[in-house]
């Protein structure tokens, strides 16, 4: 799948949520759960909130930089080129 996603990434016509959608459905095809489809997927989907201790284990959440800026209401927004 990970050539999937750089594939879907220099494509115009797909893109790596295409690929996600794809082999979730795969995985809950794997583990005989088609009929609880919908279910699956929002398992898969929102298994962090609905399961707190996995929260620290997505690489997304692990290594995320974003933070909160330092601008504040009044500030004069710096010229970025």
């Amino acid at each position: 799948y990970q050539k999937r996603y750089c594939e879907a990434e220099q494509s115009s016509s797909s893109s790596w949520l295409d690929i996600t959608d794809e082999l979730q459905r795969q995985v809950i095809r794997e583990f005989n759960l088609e009929d609880e489809m919908h279910e699956a997927f929002l398992c898969l989907r929102c298994a962090t909130q609905i399961y707190p201790d996995l929260q620290s284990i997505p690489l997304y959440v692990k290594y995320n930089r974003a933070r909160d800026g330092d601008l504040r209401i009044g500030d004069i927004v710096p010229n970025v080129p």
